[in-house]
């Protein structure tokens, strides 16, 4: 099964409700002793601000730190409305925000409306981008892979 993109905005009381549920328990993939570089696997307790700040509680020897990351230093926005690795500054672009967590393949994703210019207008495009082999656990620390 693959993730699927977001198709409609989720209301704000939907996305506060996420925000709650991933500042509590940990992802499924989680294991308290594990240092592993996979962030679900090693890192609970994520956050994502509205100016691109990744946050999470991350395992490292000896206990747990807590880690912020700039996501806006590595993810952009393509022509298409789409968010993209090879780019920076995609919070300029895009707004409401928030950390989706699909279950089967243990992977976390940021999923975000973005906006698409063509024809002397704008289109809202509802976009996610996996952090899972991009974003690592180094040594306590959020880190870009």
């Amino acid at each position: 099964m693959t993730h699927r993109p977001i198709r409609r905005r989720a209301p704000l009381a939907a996305a506060a409700l996420l925000s709650a549920l991933f500042a509590g328990p940990a992802l499924a993939g989680y294991d308290e002793g594990s240092t592993a570089a996979n962030i679900t696997e090693s890192c609970k307790d994520f956050t994502i601000s509205d100016a691109g700040v990744l946050g999470a509680t991350c395992n490292k020897s000896g206990g747990t730190n807590a880690t912020t990351l700039d996501l806006d230093s590595y993810i952009g926005v393509d022509s298409y409305g789409h968010l993209t690795w090879s780019g920076t500054n995609y919070s300029d672009e895009c707004e409401n925000e928030y950390l989706s967590y699909n279950s089967t393949t243990d992977s976390l994703y940021l999923a975000i409306e973005c906006f698409k210019y063509q024809h002397g207008g704008r289109t809202r495009v509802y976009t996610d981008i996996k952090l899972n082999g991009k974003i690592k656990n180094s040594s306590g620390s959020l880190a870009k892979n």
